[in-house]
C-alpha cells in the first residue's frame, strides 16, 4: 500500500490557502455585488466579496485544475485511496468548518468507516444525496466529487450558478455526499488482496477461481477491474426495487451477484438509513463511469417520470453526455431511490473508453461537469 500524506503539514498548508482565499478581491464583471456593507447596530462589518458572473466561476474552475497538486484534493494521479479521501476529509472540515461537516454513517464489510460529508445548511428545507465509488474500478468518482466539494466549498462566497450565488444555493439546498460508497471494493481493485483482513481474502480468491473470464487473466489484473464489495456482492445490486426480478450471477463474484438477499450489504443498509433520516430529500445523484451517458428511466410513474427526466435533460445539456431514455431496472440506488421513495434520480457515466478511467481524462471530465452540485441545487429550488 502506498503512504499516504502526513495530515498536520496539509492541513496547515489548506489552513494558509484559507486564509488567503478569504480576503477581499477586486469586484467581478458586472452583476457582482457591493464590497462592503455596515451592521444593524451600525458598526461596520467586514467587507463582503463579491460574487462573480459564471463565466467567471469556469475560469476559477480552469484554474483550479490547471495544476493537479493544487488546493486540497490531489487530482494528479488517478489511484485516489480511501485513506486520501479520509485525509481530505478532514482537512476539508477544518479549513471551511463554517459550511461542511462530515461524519459516519456506517461501517463497510471489512471495517471501513462510511462517510458522509454535509455541505451547507443542515436545516435546509431540502437535501440532495450523493453517491460516488459504489463500485470498487470506479474510483475517479470519488475523486471528482471530492474536488467538487472542494471547489464549492474554495469559492462559497463568490461563486455563482445561473445568476445566483453558491452561498444562496447551499442555504437553501444541503448536499449529503458519500464519496466512497464502496471503500473495500476501491482499495480491493487498487491493493489487491492485502487491503483486507486475512480472513476475508479467501473468499476473493475463490471468486478468481470459479468466475467465467473471457480471456486468461492474472489475480492482480482480474482485482483491478473489481466493482463488488469486499463480500463479492455488486452493492448497486443489492436495492430492494425490483430485487427479485435481478437476473443476477449466482454467487459472489466481481461483479453481477445481487447478494442472498436485498440490502443484506452493510454498505447499501447505510445509504438506505442515511436517505430516510433526511426529511426533505429532492434528488439522489450518483456518479459512475464510465461511458458519457446518463441514466433516469427506472419505469416511475408518469409525473415523477416527467421529474426526474427534466433533471437528467439539464445535466446532459451542461455535460453534453447522452440521454438514454430506455428504462434500466438492475436493483440500483437509483432505482430504489425511484420506485421506493419517490425521489428522482440519475446516473450519470463520466469519462470514456476505459474501464479504468487514466487521469490524463481528469481535466476535460472537470471541466464537464466542476458545477453539478450548483446546478442540481439550481434546477430543485426552479421546480
Amino acid at each position: 500500500m502506498k503512504n499516504h500524506r502526513p495530515l498536520l503539514p496539509l492541513l496547515l498548508a489548506a489552513l494558509l490557502l484559507s486564509s488567503c482565499i478569504r480576503q477581499p478581491v477586486p469586484p467581478g464583471p458586472a452583476g457582482s455585488s457591493s464590497a462592503s456593507q455596515s451592521s444593524g447596530s451600525g458598526e461596520p462589518s467586514s467587507p463582503a466579496l463579491p460574487v462573480w458572473d459564471d463565466a467567471r466561476t469556469q475560469a476559477a474552475a480552469a484554474d483550479l485544475i490547471a495544476l493537479p497538486t493544487s488546493g486540497i484534493v490531489d487530482v494528479s494521479h488517478a489511484d485516489y485511496s480511501y485513506g486520501e479521501m479520509t485525509e481530505d476529509l478532514q482537512t476539508l472540515a477544518a479549513v471551511y468548518g463554517e459550511h461542511f461537516s462530515y461524519r459516519s454513517i456506517g461501517t463497510s464489510a471489512a471495517g471501513r468507516t462510511l462517510y458522509v460529508g454535509v455541505l451547507g445548511n443542515p436545516d435546509a428545507q431540502r437535501q440532495v444525496v450523493v453517491s460516488a465509488a459504489i463500485h470498487g474500478r470506479e474510483y475517479m468518482t470519488a475523486q471528482l466529487t471530492m474536488k467538487q466539494l472542494e471547489f464549492c466549498l474554495k469559492y462559497y462566497d463568490e461563486g455563482s450558478y445561473g445568476g445566483t450565488s453558491y452561498a444562496a444555493l447551499f442555504e437553501q439546498v444541503c448536499f449529503y455526499i458519500v464519496p466512497m460508497t464502496n471503500p473495500d471494493g476501491v482499495m480491493l481493485a487498487q491493493d489487491g488482496l492485502e487491503s483486507l483482513p486475512e480472513d476475508m481474502r479467501p473468499l476473493i480468491e475463490e471468486c478468481y477461481e470459479t468466475e467465467e473470464h473471457e480471456y486468461p487473466v492474472t489475480l492482480d489484473t482480474y482485482l483491478s477491474y473489481w466493482k463488488a464489495n469486499a463480500r463479492g456482492v455488486d452493492l448497486n445490486r443489492n436495492y430492494d426495487a425490483l430485487w427479485e426480478q435481478y437476473d443476477s450471477a449466482p454467487g459472489p463474484q466481481s461483479q453481477r451477484y445481487k447478494g442472498p438477499c436485498a440490502a443484506s450489504e452493510p454498505e447499501t443498509q447505510a445509504m438506505v438509513a442515511l436517505i430516510d433520516s433526511l426529511p426533505d430529500v429532492v434528488a439522489v445523484l450518483c456518479v459512475h463511469s464510465q461511458g458519457e451517458v446518463i441514466y433516469w428511466n427506472c419505469g416511475q410513474q408518469s409525473d415523477a417520470a416527467e421529474q426526474t427526466r427534466d433533471y437528467a435533460e439539464a445535466v446532459a445539456e451542461r455535460t453534453g453526455y447522452e440521454l438514454l431514455d430506455e428504462q434500466n431496472n438492475d436493483a440500483s440506488l437509483s432505482d430504489w431511490a425511484e420506485l421506493e421513495r419517490g425521489i428522482p434520480a440519475i446516473t450519470v457515466e463520466i469519462g470514456s473508453n476505459s474501464l479504468l478511467l487514466p487521469i490524463s481524462q481528469f481535466p476535460s471530465i472537470w471541466m464537464e461537469t466542476y458545477d453539478l452540485l450548483p446546478l442540481t441545487a439550481a434546477h430543485f429550488l426552479l421546480t
